[in-house]
């Protein structure tokens, strides 16, 4: 099944019996293999759900056997389609793909109304379980494993579960040296060894390190994915990689892994590098830290690595950070340290979850521009803005005369939604053709930024989108 970028990925879908269960839609578990493993068959571990009236979705992930895996594979593919596994080698888990595959596949079905969208679980073991989950019910990692998790905190979606953020921003350039990273401390963080392995803190030359500083009384619960944009440069792209981990410093000196991954750059420009998520309690007292490497291993000894390092790893540099980590806890908590979650930011071509339409974002393009003045000398933006019929309206002042604008007076200007945006906010109707329909409701308002433009000046705010009236 071709994949969003047309990437061919091996699949099983199945069904319950409708005799039984009757014709659906279904609530669905997506079960997902480990590293080097390949889809589920029909009548394995799957059979289970589709016993409880549960339709079932099994992939083989890219780079694996039959999704661009095998040379044999590879042949037949790219001869039904030129280029077809171009890009279909392994991404190592990457939001912008595998889990990318996993969350366009699935929603082919819930466009076609065989499934519930808002019914969707999934399993997965080692390699496969790190794909992200709606309707999710989170027990946080503890350590010792011997001490009660806490939890279980239930949401009905990421967006839900983490109330604020943790933000920290670093102005400065920084560069991870390519021969950087402590070998002894890759070995002792690779995955055969412990999730609670600490070593002594180490501030590994030539690695960069981001410290969020100490965690105030009550402690500070990580709930999601932390993720950092940054200008990101390095002479031959995505030859080279940068290894994150989020680190937990105790108070007496160790440090331990609570999150990591690993992103492929390119050669320069902003970029979004999100770590694998995770649920942990940072103590009062302990310290939290970002640290970033050119590599999570050693090339030759995969058991006593996380990952390989790159055949050709260069010096990154790293402009311009900004790091979010999202918590359990609510904007004001920890003495002030926990913020409002900040909208997301969209690599190029990407689209904002519809769980997170209360958060709004920012295309990447517009990052780190975004602290405008309201006014460019003679408009000023004022907020907040409505949604109805096919445009949005917003209000202006002008401090001297322009256009039609007044001096001292307001104006209120039409900007006309596209229909990707008229659909956001407006109730429609999803379904096969020719099928059953049902109701989804628009949102009713939206965080947003508004731009506006003089020459080469620039302004805008952050405000909100309040649908007022019907969105045709």
């Amino acid at each position: 099944m071709p994949s969003w970028d047309g990437t061919p990925i091996d699949v099983n879908v199945g069904f319950p019996d409708s005799s039984e269960f009757g014709d659906g839609p279904y609530p669905m578990a997506t079960y997902f293999h480990g590293f080097g493993g390949g889809k589920e068959g029909l009548n394995g571990d799957l059979q289970r759900f589709l016993d409880q009236g549960i339709a079932v979705f099994s992939m083989t992930e890219r780079g694996f056997r039959f999704s661009c895996g095998q040379s044999n594979a590879i042949t037949a593919l790219d001869a039904d389609t030129a280029g077809a596994c171009d890009d279909g080698f392994i991404h190592l888990m990457d939001t912008r793909y595998e889990v990318r595959d996993a969350q366009y596949l699935v929603s082919l079905l819930a466009d076609e109304d065989v499934i519930l969208p808002k019914k969707v679980g999934s399993v997965g073991a080692s390699y496969g379980g790190a794909k992200p989950v709606n309707q999710v019910e989170v027990k946080t990692q503890v350590c010792p494993y011997s001490e009660p998790s806490g939890g279980p905190y239930t949401a009905p979606n990421w967006a839900a579960m983490s109330k604020g953020e943790l933000l920290l921003k670093d102005t400065g350039s920084h560069v991870i040296e390519s021969d950087a990273g402590s070998n002894d401390n890759a070995v002792s963080f690779s995955t055969l060894n412990p999730g609670c392995t600490q070593v002594a803190e180490d501030h590994e030359p030539g690695t960069v390190e981001f410290d969020f500083g100490t965690v105030p009384a009550g402690g500070l619960t990580l709930m999601g994915a932390p993720t950092m944009i940054a200008d990101v440069s390095v002479a031959n792209g995505a030859e080279s990689q940068i290894a994150a981990r989020l680190l937990e410093i105790s108070t007496d000196g160790l440090e331990r892994i609570i999150a990591r991954g690993l992103y492929r750059p390119d050669a320069s420009g902003a970029q979004v590098i999100q770590l694998h998520g995770n649920a942990y309690k940072f103590e009062q007292g302990t310290k939290i830290r970002l640290q970033l490497l050119p590599k999570d291993g050693l090339p030759g000894v995969p058991l006593g690595s996380y990952a390989r390092p790159s055949n050709d790893q260069r010096d990154v540099t790293i402009k311009n950070a900004e790091i979010r980590l999202p918590v359990k806890e609510a904007p004001g908590a920890a003495g002030g340290m926990v913020t409002t979650t900040s909208p997301k930011i969209l690599p190029a071509g990407a689209e904002l979850a519809g769980d997170y339409s209360g958060v709004g974002s920012i295309p990447i393009s517009e990052w780190n521009r975004v602290d405008l003045p309201t006014d460019i000398g003679l408009i000023s933006v004022k907020g907040p803005l409505r949604a109805k019929g096919k445009s949005v309206k917003v209000k202006i002042s002008c401090a001297a005369k322009y256009d039609e604008c007044k001096p001292g007076k307001s104006k209120t200007v039409a900007i006309k939604m596209n229909n990707k945006a008229r659909k956001l906010f407006r109730n429609h109707l999803v379904g096969p053709k020719g099928g059953p329909k049902r109701r989804v409701k628009g949102v009713k308002k939206l965080r947003v930024q508004v731009a506006i433009y003089s020459g080469k000046n620039r302004a805008g705010l952050k405000t909100v989108i309040k649908r007022v009236g019907r969105v045709k």
